[in-house]
């Protein structure tokens, strides 16, 4: 259930997409943030709610690896590199803010050293280090690894996105309830076709099913 519903492993596009006429990479925001915001399947890559969970208002562009410890090394490559950016709610870019804990020595280094810092979302599966309980909250799966540090220093599972998990949850266990009382409602037709149960029987089951339907949608 994680990768289908929290926390997909992310793939960039081909990195000439965001070179621009001149065949430099946009320098602005605006620019970069359709492809960013796909590349990132417009959730924010810390929390992982949706553009469209949170009003679909736009989200902002995160500096990964931060402009104010970056700036000055390796040419300043890494303040226009559209694979420095990745999409992120307001709350979770103000709280990361210029946080590093990672290699600042290498443009690629490690992303986390002691148990503090970030995962990489195009370098890691996700799954392999957290996972979501049934009530929406964010659990560490790694004793060495990061996800305890960001679920303290974002504010991961703030009361709002526990929430929008969790409904998440309700919403897929629902969609899966529907298609099995689906599948009820053809056993039902397929029963009555072969004479198995009466049009009367037949017709107090659908009655049955379609009242639970209407349940489960009103959910």
């Amino acid at each position: 259930m994680m990768d289908e519903l929290f926390f997909p492993v992310l793939r960039r596009q081909k990195l000439e997409l965001y070179r621009n006429r001149n065949g430099e990479y946009y320098a602005d925001y605006k620019s970069n943030y359709k492809k960013v915001s796909e590349d990132c399947l417009k959730r924010c890559v810390y929390c992982d709610a949706t553009e469209r969970e949170c009003g679909g208002d736009r989200f902002s562009l995160d500096h990964f690896r931060p402009r104010k410890i970056f700036a000055d090394k390796f040419d300043g490559v890494l303040l226009t590199h559209p694979f420095n950016l990745y999409l992120s709610c307001q709350k979770c870019n103000v709280l990361k803010s210029s946080d590093w804990h990672g290699c600042q020595d290498t443009i690629d280094g490690y992303t986390y050293r002691d148990k503090r810092g970030y995962i990489d979302r195009f370098s890691t599966v996700p799954s392999e280090y957290l996972s979501v309980d049934s009530e929406g909250n964010i659990q560490a799966l790694k004793a060495d690894g990061p996800v305890e540090y960001m679920i303290k220093k974002l504010h991961l599972n703030r009361p709002n996105r526990a929430y929008l998990r969790m409904k998440r949850i309700i919403n897929q266990r629902v969609k899966l309830l529907v298609a099995e009382l689906n599948d009820l409602g053809d056993d039902v037709e397929k029963k009555y076709n072969s004479g198995v149960i009466s049009a009367e029987e037949s017709i107090e089951r659908i009655k049955s099913i379609r009242e639970i339907q209407k349940k489960l949608y009103e959910l």
